[in-house]
């Protein structure tokens, strides 16, 4: 196979860089050895790279156990290779020397890494390299031996290395790059909050509960040897900077942790997800199609050993359409996404890269027939899931109306008592924060008894939501917050407000309220307005008590129907 190879290589007119992948499986420690040895003998100028991996990708092929060689020359662009062992040099300095060797060369077009070492937390060392210019398109993933727990030995070169990061540059002017995802998990059930983590793999409690009574409740999965395949259909979900994350947990603890592969952080907002083999190969094939418009002379591929885990029969037919362009890549234990400036860490996705030199011409390619992904169980399945979903989205939207009401006051429709205080306190805490003013502003209606007691109830009622229509018309949507308090008595809070300001919104208040034709005799319906405005050390109370010092020194000391401030003290 190698002198077909080397006929091949040598029938190119030109070759500026040449890349060797080299993927074999653990049992053939040797066999690996010896491989490496041969093709740096018959390519010395070759940059060669490659991982022990358990299952590899050729062509549209699933490879398992088996010795896979890939040969890809480019006649205008070039490759360049970087290796950090573990732990002679720190994740956080490697990224930073990879960074500063990129962002030196503006040709530049994409980074493939390779990673290996059990619990590796690669975040210092993506967060460095996520500092390059975004159009540089990283992908790759973490290889496995098939433990799933991230062990596999890497090449670089003619070393060989048990645990570190293995990096391959591609530059080029006229070198093109096209990469997108498919996932095809679909949400389930509500969203939970992770509460408590040990370290960024294990993940303690969601809700203030165990992590795993999320499993053991909803889905009846116990700790024990089967958790990890049970476990299989159901990853964790979650979005982080723009993109759908997954996590697979590995197994469940006796104190009811769960230990994932890839980062979690504690506040970060998760779901339950279903996988639907008939779903994730739709995505798939959408994926393929994609990237087939892109013209691409040769395909990269990388996709996650738990995905083929949960496909097992029907792996292989997500990359039964990649007969476009030679296809090679493996199945990791964790795959690389980007997103602007992060780069991350996934489970469960397919990563599909497409180079080509010369300008791509964005064009519809005709593919083979799509085969039916169609499966009678799992169309069952997928009908229960979306009458769970739909059913989810109704409770949460009524979970929402009664939230609404529960801070609302009926009649008037502002915030209620409840509502206020809540609001008041936290904008009081954000303005000392911030150092910015806060005024309040407290107003009932004048004699509202003698309303009620002549004209009745209804014609109380609607001067009620006369008042509070003005209120709302007079204040800031989203920044200020208007409310009734009981009875006739409202209650605004105006953020970033000073004592200037809030004497002239009063005044408008006032003034378009007395101007009401709300009493049936003609009337017209007056107000009594007291100003405070926040002080260093202030708490809702001091301030309330100012402000309703200030109403009282407006409704007895100056005769109603007029506006009073608080005197600071």
């Amino acid at each position: 196979m190698l002198e077909q190879v080397q006929w091949q290589v040598a029938a190119v007119p030109r070759v500026s860089g040449m890349l060797v992948t080299l993927y074999a499986p653990p049992a053939q420690k040797e066999l690996l050895r010896q491989v490496q040895v041969r093709l740096l003998e018959a390519f010395p100028k070759a940059v060669l790279t490659g991982a022990v991996t358990r299952k590899q990708i050729m062509n549209s092929r699933l490879m398992e156990q088996a010795v896979v060689v890939t040969v890809t020359l480019f006649t205008r662009s070039e490759v360049e290779l970087y290796a950090y062992a573990l732990p002679e040099v720190s994740l956080q300095e490697a990224g930073e020397e990879l960074l500063t060797l990129v962002r030196g060369a503006s040709d530049v077009r994409a980074i493939q890494l390779f990673a290996a070492g059990k619990d590796l937390y690669l975040q210092p060392f993506l967060h460095e390299l996520g500092k390059c210019v975004p159009e540089i398109r990283v992908f790759g993933g973490i290889t496995d031996n098939g433990s799933l727990q991230g062990k596999g030995r890497l090449l670089a070169g003619k070393d060989v290395l048990n645990a570190g990061i293995v990096a391959v540059v591609y530059r080029g002017e006229d070198l093109h790059v096209a990469l997108d995802y498919s996932f095809g998990w679909r949400p389930l059930g509500q969203k939970m909050r992770v509460t408590a983590m040990r370290g960024p793999f294990t993940m303690l409690e969601i809700n203030h509960h165990p992590a795993a009574r999320v499993y053991r409740d909803y889905l009846g999965i116990e700790e024990g040897e089967e958790f990890q395949l049970d476990a299989l259909t159901f990853p964790i979900f979650l979005e982080r900077h723009g993109l759908t994350l997954a996590r697979h947990p590995f197994y469940s603890r006796p104190d009811g942790s769960l230990h994932f592969g890839a980062d979690i952080y504690t506040g970060e907002e998760v779901q339950l997800a279903y996988g639907d083999p008939q779903s994730i190969l739709d995505r798939a094939d959408e994926l393929v199609v994609k990237v087939a418009g892109f013209r691409p002379q040769v395909l990269f591929g990388v996709s996650c050993v738990a995905r083929s885990l949960l496909m097992r029969e029907d792996t292989e037919k997500e990359l039964a359409l990649c007969t476009f362009a030679p296809l090679g890549g493996f199945y990791a234990f964790g795959e690389f996404m980007r997103h602007e400036s992060e780069i991350m860490v996934a489970n469960m996705t397919f990563v599909l890269v497409g180079m080509r030199e010369g300008r791509p011409e964005q064009s519809v390619v005709t593919l083979p027939p799509r085969q039916s992904h169609y499966d009678k169980r799992t169309a069952d399945m997928r009908h229960l899931v979306n009458f769970i979903q739909t059913t989810i989205a109704e409770l949460e939207e009524a979970k929402n109306r009664y939230r609404e009401l529960a801070r609302t006051d009926l009649l008037t429709h502002l915030y209620n008592r409840g509502a206020t205080d809540h609001l008041l306190k936290k904008m009081l805490h954000e303005a000392a924060a911030q150092g910015k003013p806060l005024a309040v502003i407290m107003l009932d209606i004048d004699n509202f008894k003698g309303i009620n007691d002549s004209f009745g109830h209804d014609a109380g009622d609607r001067a009620l939501q006369d008042v509070a229509q003005i209120l709302r018309q007079q204040t800031r949507l989203g920044v200020d917050a208007p409310g009734r308090m009981g009875g006739d008595e409202f209650f605004v809070v105006l953020r970033n407000t000073g004592m200037a300001r809030a004497r002239e919104v009063a005044e408008r208040m006032h003034a378009h309220i007395a101007a009401l034709e709300a009493l049936p005799s003609g009337e017209h319906i007056t107000t009594s307005i007291g100003i405070a405005l926040a002080e260093d050390g202030d708490n809702e109370g001091t301030l309330f008590k100012r402000a309703d010092n200030a109403l009282y020194e407006a409704k007895k000391i100056q005769g109603k129907n007029a506006i009073a401030c608080a005197k600071s003290d």
